[in-house]
């Protein structure tokens, strides 16, 4: 059978967005929402420059976060909270595309939708578009903030 292994994608990324209408911003602005405590946590700190230089020396630390490139604001925030929101956005890129491609094959939803005219590779194409869209938007907009 020769054809379109990824025809319907497009109708199913519809589908998934309007099926994920809550729990996608959720994900997406959990990240935004680690920066901003990050940014409160070092701004409210009046010694915050000797706090980073201490964790800086640190060899675990410098391990785990890397190194405090500017010895900043900018960068103290971006150090302590980088980690954190690329931690936030891999669980729920991770976790929605479980649940378009595992949850759906367990609960039997993959044959209904595989049963229509779409292709071989439409749900698991429709899946990855959702989770690398949502993975790019929220990093474009913890950069804009």
């Amino acid at each position: 059978m020769k054809g379109n292994h990824f025809s319907g994608t497009g109708k199913l990324l519809k589908l998934y967005l309007r099926r994920d209408r809550i729990i996608l911003p959720i994900w997406i602005l959990l990240a935004l929402i680690v920066i901003n405590g990050q940014v409160s946590f070092v701004k409210a700190m009046p010694d915050w420059q000797v706090y980073i230089a201490e964790l800086s020396e640190s060899p675990l630390v410098t391990a785990l976060l890397g190194p405090v490139v500017p010895l900043n604001i900018e960068g103290a925030i971006l150090w302590r909270g980088l980690l954190q929101a690329s931690i936030t956005v891999m669980i729920g890129a991770a976790l929605t595309m479980i649940r378009h491609t595992r949850t759906e094959e367990i609960s039997g939803r993959n044959e209904l939708i595989l049963g229509r005219p779409v292709g071989k590779y439409a749900n698991l194409s429709a899946a990855l578009l959702l989770s690398c869209g949502g993975s790019l938007l929220a990093g474009l907009l913890t950069a804009v903030f």
